[in-house]
């Protein structure tokens, strides 16, 4: 009896190991299928996006992508802003992902919108734009702090990304 169970749960173990590689290989596939380059990210954009909205100084200094950054809120979103829900209108903007725009201190353009489990956008390092997006993008089962860098000439040309 022994033996049988110590036999399914080893069965049980591989099964899902396989199953996880697959799944891993797949989403590999698939990066690898539009990005001649691409680095995976993890990040706590909630940390991030924390820590910015803490900092009451006009221009908020972070690190990013080994780069060092200064943003400031893009003023995009009104500040009379309400959301609406199923429930009920809200005006709290404390959980909004909020859009920043600024620059690298190398001189290099940043546009990027950060918040919880969220950060999208781009910074330009004066050669070509580097762009940082959830890795959910495109694994479903990725970790919301999971996030996927690529430059713009590492799009492959038949790929959904591919801009011309």
């Amino acid at each position: 009896m022994v033996h049988v169970n110590n036999f399914w749960r080893s069965f049980f173990i591989i099964t899902i190991s396989i199953f996880i590689t697959i799944f891993g290989l797949k989403a590999q596939n698939s990066l690898d299928s539009q990005f001649k380059k691409y680095e995976i990210h993890e990040i706590n954009s909630e940390e991030v996006s924390f820590n910015l909205k803490a900092n009451k100084s006009i221009i908020k200094a972070i690190k990013l992508l080994g780069y060092s950054l200064e943003l400031v809120e893009s003023d995009i979103i009104a500040s009379d802003y309400k959301s609406i829900t199923s429930s009920a209108a809200s005006s709290q903007k404390s959980n909004l992902a909020i859009p920043y725009q600024g620059y690298t201190k190398e001189g290099g353009r940043i546009s990027i919108t950060i918040g919880k489990q969220f950060i999208f956008g781009y910074i330009e390092d004066g050669v070509e734009l580097i762009y940082l997006e959830p890795l959910s993008t495109f694994d479903s089962s990725a970790s919301p702090d999971q996030f996927i860098s690529y430059k713009s000439s590492d799009v492959k040309i038949d790929s959904p990304k591919h801009v011309e």
